[in-house]
């Protein structure tokens, strides 16, 4: 069987360093947020920093998702400072928006000159921030969010880009505990196609290949792994080069990551499996079940499909109605009130529709 749930990317565990900004003049406008951030350790998969922004009311309610450089690796320098650039706008009825650093896994990280700038017509207006530049002894003006006790923020002269000082984010000392996707006691790695697909396995029964969405990984199955596993043998996947997974410079395609998958699969043996894709993993499903009909026992998807997807998704629904037309068996659910998020936002109500079509 075949499963699709239509939704954006999502990314992997981490934590914020920010700061509140009045902006609340500068509602519906365009805001450009800059900073400077040095790699003590080396940029991975699951390890790396970008910044982030959020809009809020009057009562520090977020409006919206949180906005994130979309990927790190376009902005990263080895040895060198990296210049991150985020682009955005402020909602309309925010009164302030909340720049952040924000890092995923055990890296430390200098970081120097976050700077906040508002297109008003022609001009750019820079919006002060406190302490921006590192240069005072303190740290009172910036506050953290899902910060571990064993991450250090200091204050150093090691290293600045400008100035005397940074901002030291010490992570040296993390011990981080087993999770979904990052979990020695589950994980494996095995060759295919030039490169090394990271995967775990849970629980007994018929299998289940998971496919997570782009810029994600394992991780953002982690509100459905101990449900599914009590019935099935959950395979979780890294797509090539994400998560823990590796890539070449082949250029990635929907085409070659069913590849992969298909690749994958021959080699666990695994003769025919259920599947649940998310997003970009929705695609590679559809792409493996037509270009490889054995895996799925399909005849160009004539297997039951169950199409999802959140009523204020970010695929339209027409879209995603269409999909599910042009599937011979395919079938839809749309999430009332549910947004792309709906696996993370909505996880009991998720996973009994899951339940219920494999069933």
């Amino acid at each position: 069987m075949l499963f699709i749930f239509s939704t954006a990317s999502s990314y992997g565990q981490f934590f914020e360093i920010l700061q509140t900004v009045n902006v609340e003049q500068y509602q519906g406008k365009t805001f450009s947020l800059e900073g400077k951030i040095f790699y003590k350790d080396a940029i991975t998969n699951n390890s790396w920093a970008v910044l982030g922004a959020r809009s809020l009311n009057g009562e520090g309610k977020q409006l919206k998702q949180t906005l994130y450089n979309d990927n790190a690796g376009d902005y990263f320098k080895q040895g060198a400072w990296s210049s991150y650039q985020l682009k955005g706008k402020i909602e309309k009825g925010a009164k302030y928006l909340a720049p952040s650093i924000t890092i995923a896994g055990g890296g430390s990280y200098y970081v120097d000159e976050v700077r906040l700038f508002i297109k008003d017509g022609k001009d750019s207006i820079a919006i002060p921030m406190k302490n921006a530049g590192f240069e005072n002894d303190s740290l009172t003006s910036w506050q953290s969010m899902g910060l571990a006790q064993q991450t250090k923020l200091t204050l150093t002269t090691e290293k600045a880009f400008s100035g005397k000082q940074s901002l030291l984010i010490d992570n040296s000392k993390l011990q981080q505990t087993p999770t979904l996707g990052s979990n020695p006691n589950a994980g494996k790695y095995v060759d295919v196609n030039g490169i090394k697909l990271y995967y775990e396995i849970y629980g007994e029964g018929e299998p289940l290949l998971l496919l997570h969405g782009n810029n994600s990984s394992i991780q953002s199955f982690e509100q459905q792994v101990d449900v599914l596993r009590k019935k099935y043998k959950v395979i979780a996947l890294d797509s090539r080069g994400q998560g823990k997974s590796t890539a070449d410079k082949t250029k990635l395609t929907y085409e070659l990551m069913a590849k992969d998958v298909n690749a994958f699969l021959e080699l666990l043996q695994l003769k025919n499996v259920n599947v649940l894709g998310w997003s970009d993993g929705g695609n590679i499903a559809l792409i493996l079940a037509m270009q490889h009909p054995d895996k799925v026992s399909l005849q160009q998807i004539q297997a039951p499909t169950l199409v999802m997807a959140g009523q204020h998704d970010v695929v339209k629904e027409k879209h995603t109605k269409l999909i599910a037309e042009k599937i011979p068996r395919g079938k839809l659910l749309i999430f009332k009130g549910a947004d792309h998020e709906a696996p993370k936002k909505i996880p009991q109500q998720f996973n009994q529709a899951v339940l219920d079509f494999f069933n």
